[in-house]
């Protein structure tokens, strides 16, 4: 309710919240999967949440790779922004698009970051279309994912 009550939220933000609530229900109804695939058991993180981090580095490993604007996730598509990315990472590995310990560690991480970056209400999307973040801010980012994923699967 705060969110919507807010003044700084436009109807642009709105519209951001329905895009992304479309695509998860899209993904849901286009590949439905029992709860026992998903990625680790419980929400704690397992060796499929490090091979996303590790192919989601693949997936974005140059500049020529990296979409920054929103847009449609197409199987084929020869850039990927970081939901689509995501996306295509956790299809791969656990056969479900699903968000797993990946993306749930991956938007901790970024609520974590300056404080000047809190404006972000889509956290993954926001980040990835903010201009102010470069491709060199990207794969530190990505770095960072796939070795707080791997020390957490570590300790278990």
């Amino acid at each position: 309710m705060d969110y919507n009550n807010d003044p700084k939220t436009t109807f642009a933000d709105i519209q951001g919240v329905f895009w992304l609530l479309e695509k998860h229900i899209a993904m849901r109804l286009a590949n439905p999967q029992p709860a026992a695939t998903a990625s680790s058991p419980a929400g704690g993180v397992g060796s499929a949440d490090v091979r996303i981090a590790k192919l989601l580095r693949e997936l974005l490993d140059s500049p020529e790779k990296w979409n920054r604007a929103d847009g449609d996730c197409a199987p084929d598509a020869k850039t990927v922004n970081l939901i689509c990315a995501f996306e295509k990472a956790e299809k791969e590995v656990t056969g479900s698009t699903d968000d797993g310990a990946a993306i749930a560690e991956a938007r901790a991480m970024i609520s974590k970051l300056d404080p000047s970056r809190n404006k972000y209400k889509a956290r993954l999307v926001d980040y990835n279309a903010d201009p102010a973040v470069t491709f060199a801010d990207l794969q530190k980012f990505l770095r960072q994912l796939e070795d707080r994923l791997a020390a957490r699967a570590a300790a278990k």
